[in-house]
């Protein structure tokens, strides 16, 4: 993992960041091949951030109805 962190340090694809309390874990995942991917598991994220107390049902089937009106 410290390798791919490197490499994409090197090219300034990501940097580092400090924050009081971390969300994003990393962690490698086998693929199909046998070859290792470095990954983030948001699980903690999401349970950090809050749920929209006015959330949108159906967002895309009321976009589509006001596409024909003028």
């Amino acid at each position: 993992m410290k390798t791919e962190v490197d490499k994409l340090r090197t090219i300034n694809f990501i940097r580092e960041a400090t924050y009081l309390v971390w969300l994003a874990n990393s962690v490698m995942v086998r693929k199909a091949k046998g070859e290792l991917r470095m990954c983030q598991d948001y699980t903690h994220l999401n349970m950090a951030c809050p749920e929209d107390n006015f959330p949108l049902p159906r967002i895309d089937q009321l976009i589509d109805n006001t596409t024909d009106h003028e």
